[in-house]
């Protein structure tokens, strides 16, 4: 609990005024949509075990990761 808070607090501090609304928006969709992964998670790990289904989800977290960051330089590229 501490670290949602801590979590929820950095972003509206660290949010100007006018996008403030929306990170608080995003960052509550993200908890809504959590529980999504947890059906294909745990069929996953019924399958084939939850050490080898937690080294697929970091993996495919990884993934998006660095699908994100090389999406995200390219934009703030073409914004400056």
């Amino acid at each position: 609990m501490g670290a949602i808070a801590l979590n929820n607090a950095l972003t509206q501090i660290k949010s100007s005024d006018e996008m403030r609304g929306r990170m608080v928006s995003l960052s509550s969709m993200t908890f809504g949509i959590m529980p999504l992964s947890a059906v294909p998670f745990g069929a996953v790990a019924e399958h084939i075990g939850p050490p080898y289904s937690l080294i697929i989800a970091g993996s495919v977290l990884c993934a998006f990761m660095l699908i994100f960051f090389i999406s995200a330089r390219d934009s703030r590229r073409s914004a400056q």
